[in-house]
């Protein structure tokens, strides 16, 4: 069942987020893999255990948690593409 978000800016939020886990997914072979959105959990979830980066990630919007990201939908949209 898909998740039902309460506005445009959560259905984005979420429709990055699954891209993300799946595309890492795909990348390291592992079901179970999920990408993390704070940095220590990021360096040693993705970089250290599955030797993979994050490349390309604007410098205008910081890392952390897709929630906390401001700019609203289009911040996240730039995310996406």
């Amino acid at each position: 069942m898909k998740p039902q978000y309460s506005d445009r800016r959560g259905c984005v939020r979420g429709h990055l987020r699954e891209s993300m886990d799946d595309t890492l997914r795909e990348l390291t072979g592992d079901d179970e893999a999920g990408m993390y959105w704070m940095v220590e959990d990021y360096i040693e979830s993705v970089v250290l255990q599955h030797g993979l980066k994050l490349v390309g990630w604007p410098p205008d919007i910081p890392f952390q948690n897709l929630s906390n990201i401001r700019g609203g939908v289009s911040a996240l949209m730039h995310l996406e593409y």
